[in-house]
């Protein structure tokens, strides 16, 4: 296959039409069909089912294009810098971390290894923020890329945001609380618990409550707003109530607390920024992070 056969594939995806597609490539309808033809030949399966009225991608067609459309991002993505090599113009790029919350210990690692190959021409520096922070951060355009959840920025317009991970959360408790027996979450033990949150300037904390409520069995009455995650934690290490946060090295480390998952309880960490946020080099290091997770899930 050769880049051209791709072309035409993703077009003719995009317009679903040969004539169409034709056009926009300015070349003839029987040229397409050719290097379409060419293509599934080499492939050894249909990429499309056609009719006399219209076209749509068969199952494999549409894995090819998944895997097409991706591989010419990261090509493209490498071109560009490629062009670019001898620019060695210094910039300032300021990443935020949400405090406490495990997001900080799930990307730093992916994060670092990004900062290292943009480390030699930009001065990148790293904070840890509370939800109240990070959020004033970003509506002021404060910093370049915040690390954040989903629930924090879905609704402002304000803002873009790329989906980084998955994260599932579960209860942790100390132990002497007793909130499971017999590595089973006891509902009823759970339910006359404080339950900690952080609230303060969180904007998906109304949708958050509503998960646990359905998926954890906590009630309205159970929940004790505190200022930040650490707030949180420090009252659950002192077996003062519970909480639902995702696993982390503070959980997993300290042999005083359980930690049961909740399968339906998650929530997808991003990586926003604020729209009128020019900083190139901002651009260029979500552009490598994507590709970085692109290439982690196809190892895994």
């Amino acid at each position: 296959m050769n880049s051209t056969q791709i072309e035409y594939f993703l077009t003719l995806c995009k317009y679903k039409n040969y004539s169409e597609t034709a056009r926009r490539l300015y070349v003839s309808q029987p040229t397409v069909s050719k290097q379409i033809s060419a293509l599934e030949e080499e492939l050894g399966f249909k990429l499309f089912h056609r009719s006399t009225t219209s076209l749509h991608l068969t199952m494999q067609g549409a894995m090819m294009k998944k895997a097409f459309t991706e591989a010419t991002d990261i090509i493209e993505e490498a071109r560009s810098e490629a062009k670019n090599l001898h620019d060695q113009i210094s910039e300032n790029v300021r990443i935020a971390f949400l405090e406490g919350s495990g997001v900080a210990a799930i990307m730093l690692d992916p994060f670092s290894d990004i900062i290292q190959q943009f480390r030699s021409k930009t001065n990148i520096s790293i904070d840890f923020m509370t939800h109240k922070q990070m959020n004033d951060a970003l509506k002021n355009n404060e910093i370049d890329i915040g690390v954040t959840l989903l629930d924090e920025v879905r609704n402002n317009h304000t803002l873009d945001y790329t989906r980084l991970k998955v994260i599932n959360f579960g209860i942790v408790a100390h132990k002497s609380l007793g909130v499971t027996q017999n590595n089973i979450l006891d509902i009823s033990r759970v339910r006359q618990l404080p339950f900690y949150l952080s609230t303060e300037g969180s904007l998906g904390v109304k949708n958050f409550q509503k998960e646990l409520e359905e998926h954890a069995g906590i009630n309205k009455a159970q929940f004790v707003s505190q200022p930040n995650i650490d707030s949180v934690m420090l009252n659950v290490e002192h077996g003062m109530g519970i909480a639902a946060v995702s696993s982390s090295p503070r959980v997993e480390n300290n042999d005083e607390l359980e930690f049961y998952p909740i399968g339906n309880l998650n929530t997808t960490i991003v990586a926003a920024w604020n729209q009128q946020n020019k900083n190139q080099t901002r651009n260029r290091i979500i552009k490598r992070l994507r590709r970085s997770i692109i290439e982690s899930r196809h190892s895994s």
